[in-house]
Order: structure tokens, then sequence, then C-alpha cells
């Protein structure tokens, strides 16, 4: 059941997002795409809720690591901003 979860998420991100990871804005093959929480587990974020997922890349994806503070400027910063997107607001 978790895999079906976990794989229906992914392609809901990849349709919203594409293949770019939203830490560094470059496109990658599906599977180097990593599937991040913008706030942590560890920082009360919601473990499953999608407004909550975004796709990032390996480097990117460790950098962040637990890291979210609002304003870490690593990927979506704020979950609750839906339409916000990392790379969109970098241009």
């Amino acid at each position: 059941m978790a895999k079906k979860g976990i794989a229906k998420n992914r392609r809901k991100l990849v349709a919203r997002y594409g293949l770019v990871c939203q830490g560094c804005g470059k496109e990658f093959p599906n599977e180097e795409l990593t599937i991040d929480h913008i706030r942590p587990k560890s920082k009360g974020g919601h473990p499953s809720a999608f407004f909550n997922l975004q796709l990032m890349c390996e480097p990117c994806n460790s950098e962040k690591a637990d890291i979210w503070d609002g304003e870490s400027g690593v990927g979506i910063d704020n979950p609750d901003g839906r339409n916000s997107h990392a790379v969109a607001q970098r241009s």
C-alpha cells in the first residue's frame, strides 16, 4: 500500500514540477530525483501530505537535510504556499 502511495505522489510531483530539482533548478531523469519533505517530519511537517512534498536531486536533498526555517532558500520554503516554486522565485 505504501509503495502505491509513493508512486502516486511521484507521478503528481512530476506532473506539477516536471523533472526539475526544486533545489538547484536542473532537470534530471526521474530515477535520479528524490521525494523530499519541504518541512521535515522532525520539524513538524506532515509525513504524507502532498503539499509538503517536492522533488530534489540527491545532492540538494542531502544539503537540505532536516533544515527548515521557512527561509532556507533550498527548495520550497513554505509548504503552505502551494503555488510557490523555488526555481521560479529565483528568476
